[in-house]
């Protein structure tokens, strides 16, 4: 038995994304008419259910207590899905300049991505949350990413959830390919952006080089 009362829990970050949701949606209507295009494609959110909190935990030895919910940096999620890869670095200003938010911790899977692939830029916020007697900073993990890296995260889902404990290594070399494949065309697309950058018009030979075509063939 734990002390976690996830109906506590799934109201407080309930409360936190419903606040900060409507603020990001202005934020991004606001760079759309800036940008002269739609830079932001859509926002999703999402509260971490009871089960997945406490696996987190067992996964990173945390005895299962409410003290340790602290560690538990993403229970409560916002996603920015946006065109173009400079569309990050100025949905993160955006964000760094607004006064109600604290911006607690920046993970850059982008510049550093993931082992498996994964890139994304992260920033935990806190956002003050009116609860009933009291005012609270509660945490939000904003996700920022292109159309491409979120692409690659959906079919990583799809393709790894169900075996997360045992993937299959070919699968996984697939997706390491395809997640250099979808950065290169981030930076093909955000270089053909800027008129004064020179485009690399052999890029695209590089996305699927042969080196890598015969890594997977040969596993």
């Amino acid at each position: 038995m734990h002390d976690i009362d996830y109906s506590e829990i799934y109201f407080k970050y309930k409360e936190a994304l419903e606040t900060i949701k409507p603020k990001i949606e202005i934020m991004c209507k606001e760079l759309n008419q800036e940008s002269g295009y739609d830079c932001v494609e859509y926002i999703k959110t999402r509260i971490k259910t009871e089960n997945s909190i406490i696996n987190k935990m067992k996964k990173n030895n945390y005895e299962i207590n409410k003290d340790n919910l602290s560690h538990i940096h993403d229970i409560a999620g916002i996603r920015i899905v946006c065109t173009f890869l400079n569309d990050i670095e100025k949905i993160e200003q955006t964000i760094k300049e607004d006064k109600d938010l604290k911006i607690k911790r920046r993970k850059d899977y982008i510049t550093n991505p993931k082992e498996n692939g994964y890139s994304s830029l992260h920033l935990n916020v806190e956002i003050p949350v009116e609860l009933l007697d009291k005012k609270e900073y509660v945490e939000v993990e904003i996700q920022i990413r292109t159309i491409a890296m979120d692409l690659w995260a959906t079919l990583e889902h799809k393709l790894c959830y169900k075996n997360s404990d045992n993937p299959d290594p070919i699968i996984k070399e697939k997706l390491k390919v395809l997640s250099k494949a979808m950065n290169e065309i981030d930076k093909y697309i955000d270089i053909s952006q800027n008129n004064n950058e020179k485009i690399d018009n052999n890029i695209m030979k590089r996305i699927l080089r042969k080196d890598d075509n015969n890594e997977i063939r040969n596993k």
